[in-house]
């Protein structure tokens, strides 16, 4: 699922959980910018991590960890793109 239905999905969900509360197309867009925003954040923080752990577990080859942390960086971003956008 790509996060834009995802995204989407949870509008969908918060909108309804609000019985009585209409929300505009303007305030609707805005959470929906919020939880991709709040998505992309998180995978970009779990790779952070396992970067970190990478440095750590590889320390005296610290060249072959930049090598891991740059591919690392690279795949993140990848998928932060590929479902980032419908198909």
């Amino acid at each position: 699922m790509s996060l834009d239905r995802i995204a989407d999905k949870t509008v969908r969900s918060l909108v309804r959980s609000i019985p009585g509360l209409e929300f505009t197309e303007s305030q609707k867009d805005e959470v929906r910018r919020l939880v991709l925003e709040s998505l992309a954040n998180t995978v970009d923080e779990s790779a952070a991590v396992y970067r970190d752990a990478t440095v750590v577990c590889c320390g005296p080859e610290a060249d072959l960890a930049h090598k891991i942390n740059a591919e690392a960086d690279r795949r993140t971003q990848l998928l932060i793109s590929s479902l980032s956008y419908d198909r």
